[in-house]
This record gives structure tokens, sequence and C-alpha cells, in this order.
């Protein structure tokens, strides 16, 4: 299913327009040019841009707070790394290696090394020697 026609909000209607041969014009300007080259490659892709060009951010913005639950950056409190129980940290740990992700980002290494300041020396060595065995590391 693809949108192939909408309306403006001044009552504009505009249609997806069937290809046509691109054929170079004496004179035009690069960026005519490069519009009509655009619409005659993917007239469904270039279709989509300018419906895209007519949507401001207040719109979707408005919309993903009616429809998606979306919050504002300002009401959401960051985390920290106490936040988390060494079971949750584990348990994304694992989802992570499952879906294929890589989980050594600079959060990841930043939120670590809190671990290892502030963490029992004694439980962190047996987590890692608990995730050495099930790897097969030692």
């Amino acid at each position: 299913m693809a949108i192939v026609k909408y309306t403006t909000d001044v009552g504009q209607e505009v249609e997806l327009q069937e290809p046509k041969k691109f054929e170079e014009i004496e004179g035009e300007s690069w960026s005519e040019r490069y519009q009509r080259r655009e619409k005659s490659l993917s007239p469904l892709k270039y279709f989509e841009k300018q419906i895209l060009n007519q949507i401001n951010e207040d719109t979707i913005r408005d919309y993903a707070i009616d429809n998606l639950d979306l919050v504002s950056e300002d009401e959401v409190e960051e985390k920290k790394i106490e936040d988390f129980s060494d079971s949750e940290i584990e348990e994304e740990y694992f989802s992570n290696i499952k879906l294929g992700f890589t989980v050594v980002t600079q959060g990841f290494v930043s939120r670590f090394f809190k671990v290892i300041e502030k963490g029992n020396p004694i439980e962190i060595e047996d987590f890692l020697r608990q995730q050495e065995q099930q790897y097969n590391i030692v």
C-alpha cells in the first residue's frame, strides 16, 4: 500500500505522477535538473519526499505525543547504574548478544567502570568468572 494522493492545508490536491523519460534541457539550472532527475528516477520516492517536506516538526511531535506516548526529554529522569539490579544488567547483556548487538559502547564502558568503582570486588569477580565459564574463556 502506498500514498498516491494528498491534499494540502490550502486545498491543493497533489497526485503521484507517472514516470517521465529524463531528457537534458539546455539552459536549465543544476537544481532544476536535479529535481527533474529525481522525479524521473523514482516517482514514488520523490512523491514521498514532497509529502514529508509538507509536514513540520510540530505536527510530528504532536502526533507522537497524542498517539505514541512520547514524553519530553525534560520529563525523563536519567537512570544511573545504581538504578539497575545485577540481574537486569545481565539480562540486558544477554538479550543484546542474542540479537547480535555489541554492548561495548561508550555508555556500556562508562557503566562498567562505575560498577567496578562502587561494586563489591568479590561479587564482581564471581560474576566475571561465571561469564568466563559460560563462554569458555578460561
